[in-house]
């Protein structure tokens, strides 16, 4: 079991990200590197209905990113989104999935009293890379202009006050929202 005594932790660091993606239904199979896939949540989620495989895993730090949702995962974070359930209720169902002994009582106390932060450079890549997405080929330099970089960093300034999952939710949900407008105009303004 891990030191911090945290169900989250064990189960992302007993269960891989291949096999956390098997249980979501994806055609993956174990191995080194980094691969493409179909999304789970690509059906739904994202504009082309899913078609593009534009889940990567990376198996050497046991996490995956989906560039159409511009979302990152751990094994457990994409089980609790699959399953729709907590997380540590997901770290749980998995250890028992897997055969594994979870943490006892007491140091699952221990994680509700102590839950684990965002992965807040993560959270700034994702809103990086959905911007690029929306702009399109130009935001690698337009991205510099204070139409664009203004508001960037003025979301990516509340970042370290984000302290949760909720909150890493919300945050990148409503930059999404503030920078949407100023992505558009920037990009019509091109045509």
């Amino acid at each position: 079991m891990p030191a911090s005594g945290s169900l989250t932790q064990f189960a992302n660091q007993k269960i891989s990200i291949a096999t956390a993606c098997q249980w979501a239904g994806m055609r993956v199979f174990e191995g080194e590197g980094e691969r493409k896939v179909r999304c789970p949540f690509g059906d739904v989620a994202h504009a082309d209905g899913g078609v593009e495989a534009s889940f990567r895993m990376y198996e050497e730090d046991n996490s995956a990113y989906c560039f159409a949702c511009s979302k990152y995962w751990s094994p457990v974070g994409l089980m609790s989104e699959f399953w729709d359930c907590t997380r540590a209720e997901a770290a749980e169902r998995m250890c028992k999935t897997a055969g594994i002994t979870p943490p006892d009582w007491r140091e699952r106390w221990e994680e509700l009293q102590h839950p684990v932060p965002p992965d807040t450079a993560s959270l700034a890549e994702a809103l990086k890379r959905w911007c690029s997405r929306i702009y399109g080929p130009l935001w690698g330099v337009d991205q510099f202009e204070p139409r664009l970089a203004v508001p960037l960093m003025a979301c990516l300034g509340v970042l370290p006050l984000v302290s949760s999952g909720q909150e890493a939710d919300i945050w990148l949900h409503g930059c999404k929202l503030a920078m949407l407008p100023l992505l558009q105009e920037q990009g019509d303004e091109r045509k």
